[in-house]
């Protein structure tokens, strides 16, 4: 096998583990590689609070869920309009699409919380929700609002990600 071939085989299967019974780490990987960017070249890493609520809702609907922005590095975190302290750098935010849910914003942000996320965003324009763990570091015990409306006006990037 010549060198070509090894590389696009390590590239194709590059995060292809699964992480629960219906996720893969792939899913959660940085996407400026698919973007064509040579930022991290796909590292990837999910909140296991996140990752819990994600399975349990996924069992809970009985039908697929496919995060559209897990972990960015800081380059494709700017690159789509993130903020400088955004979850997503340290792999504690998920961004998730209600297309094939079958269920609004508001509606997966109720059981999202309820199988332990600590705070959503829900952007109802655009049809998904920004999901965030625990964070035992940053965290003071003191409970925000759980729940927050993000105008239509302050979300510009494409697919659904966040840039929270």
């Amino acid at each position: 096998m010549d060198k070509i071939a090894v590389q696009a085989l390590i590239d194709y299967n590059r995060n292809r583990v699964p992480v629960s019974k219906d996720f893969m780490l792939r899913e959660f990987e940085c996407r400026g590689i698919q973007k064509g960017m040579t930022c991290c070249g796909g590292l990837a890493g999910v909140d296991p609070i996140n990752l819990n609520a994600l399975q349990k809702t996924r069992d809970y609907i009985n039908k697929p869920l496919s995060p559209s922005s897990g972990f960015r590095c800081v380059e494709y975190n700017k690159c789509v309009g993130g903020k400088p302290a955004s979850r997503h750098l340290v792999s504690l935010a998920v961004d998730l699409p209600c297309a094939g849910t079958g269920l609004t914003p508001d509606e997966l942000a109720d059981i999202l919380l309820k199988f332990g996320v600590v705070r959503v965003a829900i952007y109802t324009e655009l049809k998904f929700v920004h999901m965030e763990g625990y964070d035992r570091y940053t965290d003071s015990g003191v409970r925000y609002d759980r729940r927050f409306y993000v105008p239509k006006q302050e979300k510009e990037e494409e697919e659904g990600g966040s840039g929270e």
